[in-house]
């Protein structure tokens, strides 16, 4: 069986992020959005999901193969463009399967430069054994 490090408690945070026209633009491109909305101060609240997924993935390394099963978010607080926020990851549950998989429960926080809390999630990936 392989230990991929999902410990319980295991936790990260993640570089800070200035939400800027290049961050908010590459949202933009990626969802090809066009309307009149996306273009105002404020940033929609999935981008700030989309960061904190990212730190997710990336601090922990999740391997190729893993399935993202389910996903729960709370949006506190809006951030506008020019706002600099963070995100802090934490495992917070991890069972493995007799049959080599692993479930995964991970919850996020994304916070702006004084630690307000501007959206929180939690996610779950099964995580199969690669041979």
């Amino acid at each position: 069986m392989i230990n991929h490090g999902f410990t319980p408690g295991r936790a990260f945070e993640s570089d800070k992020v200035t939400l800027n026209s290049n961050v908010l633009g590459d949202y933009r491109s990626v969802i090809e959005a066009t309307a009149e909305v996306y273009n105002e101060d404020y940033v929609p609240t999935i981008a700030l999901a989309a960061l904190g997924i990212r730190t997710l993935l990336s601090g922990l390394g999740v391997p190729p193969g893993a399935v993202h099963v389910s996903q729960e978010l709370q949006s506190h607080r809006a951030a506008k463009s020019g706002d600099t926020v963070y995100c802090h990851g934490e495992v917070t549950q991890s069972s493995r399967r007799s049959k080599g998989g692993e479930i995964v429960i991970l919850e996020f926080k994304v916070m702006d430069s004084e630690a307000a809390l501007l959206l929180d999630g939690r996610t779950t990936l099964i995580i199969f054994e690669q041979e």
